[in-house]
């Protein structure tokens, strides 16, 4: 019980990390193909997938892009998160190129750089309730 709350609370710190890290909303067009947003019961969303022939690399060009996907970034942040993490919102497909490289990437599991995430937040936090305490006293 106390791993979860503690899961969820660094899921909320990390969305509001998130807000406040990442830029204001592209508002320039991007070309889609016909389709309505829906949202199904991950987290992520079912977007329309961007043109095949708009020439963009099926890459996710910011580093907290598979968290923010996990984080439902994906439906509520749609116009950046098209722009930004295409992969991790699963826009495109990646090429059998770009899979086979994924493969070479098992040093570091999705599961040990969420574990480092969260010790992160977890300190951060640890630090800011330090902060508070201290502010209270005064």
């Amino acid at each position: 019980a106390e791993v979860a709350e503690r899961r969820r609370h660094i899921r909320t710190q990390l969305a509001h990390e998130t807000q406040q890290a990442q830029p204001v909303e592209d508002t320039s067009s991007v070309p889609l193909t016909t389709g309505a947003v829906t949202t199904t019961g991950s987290s992520r969303a079912t977007l329309p997938t961007a043109n095949p022939s708009d020439g963009q690399p099926c890459i996710d060009k910011q580093t907290l892009c598979a968290a923010w996907a996990k984080i439902g970034e994906c439906s509520q942040n749609a116009k950046y998160m098209l722009k930004e993490c295409r992969k991790s919102c699963g826009l495109c497909t990646p090429e059998v190129a770009e899979e086979e490289d994924e493969g070479d990437d098992e040093d570091e599991p999705e599961a040990e750089v969420d574990a480092q995430e969260m010790d992160r937040l977890a300190l951060q936090k640890r630090k800011y309730d330090g902060l508070l305490t201290r502010a209270r006293r005064i």
